[in-house]
């Protein structure tokens, strides 16, 4: 006798059960059908398995409901979302699998582990870019330079400018150079290449504090060859001052 379906003893014809056809109701219902000579269709969603007999789904992972129509929310994963997620921060668990897609700036199994230096972004999967000290965003990469440098910290400020983001306008005067960290301008020690290119303080207003016998201050117009003289000899320490001219210190 046919294990899934009757013989009529007279005719020796099989009459199938639900879910088998066939000359001796050994064959299975075709996918997408279930039932009495394998006549319904299949209502299962998101990859159900359609019971062939019943009609009723077995649900793939990650999915719930009579017809698996329902995809597990952010708290649940597994077979009918009846496991619990174990994701902190804002992550997001995988329906399937149950596993953390962490946030940028954060990985571990439960995404509460922040980025160590030098990586940044989602699950901390990408390498910093910045150089010369600069530090990274840990969610966007972004680099936050220290003064003087730009563009992923590697370029120095342009000529002119200085400071955090090289934001900073240099106003140093008279060919004085200006340090593109803080801004403060170097005058040209004689005897170098420079110096004899240009005197920079040549003709400045120059205010000399004294110390002999008591503090003496005078503002005049060095010469070149008095500027000279205090320069190689070390005497006359200069600094620029935001009006344009230079304070000199007598050494």
């Amino acid at each position: 006798m046919p294990k899934w379906g009757d013989c009529n003893f007279v005719t020796g014809i099989c009459t199938c059960k639900p879910g088998w056809i066939g000359v001796t109701c050994s064959t299975g219902c075709p996918e997408r059908t279930y039932g009495d000579g394998c006549r319904e269709l299949c209502r299962c969603q998101n990859g159900g398995i359609c019971d062939k007999v019943t009609g009723s789904c077995n649900c793939p992972l990650g999915s719930q409901g009579d017809l698996c129509e329902t995809p597990c929310d952010k708290f649940h994963f597994g077979l009918q979302c009846s496991q619990v997620c174990n994701c902190q921060n804002n992550a997001t668990c995988d329906p399937t699998t149950g596993e953390c897609m962490c946030i940028a700036g954060l990985h571990g199994p439960a995404c509460d582990e922040p980025c160590s230096v030098g990586s940044f972004g989602p699950d901390c999967a990408f390498e910093c870019q910045c150089e010369n000290g600069g530090e990274c965003d840990t969610v966007t990469g972004a680099c936050t330079c220290p003064p003087g440098w730009i563009e992923n910290c590697l370029t120095p400020c342009p000529e002119g400018q200085f400071g955090q983001d090289c934001v900073g306008i240099c106003r140093c005067a008279n060919g004085g150079l200006c340090d593109r960290f803080d801004g403060r301008c170097t005058v040209l020690p004689a005897g170098t290449a420079e110096h004899a290119t240009h005197n920079v303080l040549m003709g400045c207003m120059v205010r000399i504090v004294r110390n002999i016998a008591g503090v003496r201050t005078q503002s005049r117009v060095l010469d070149s060859t008095e500027l000279v003289h205090a320069n190689q000899v070390g005497r006359v320490l200069f600094a620029p001052t935001m009006f344009g001219g230079y304070l000199g210190k007598w050494m």
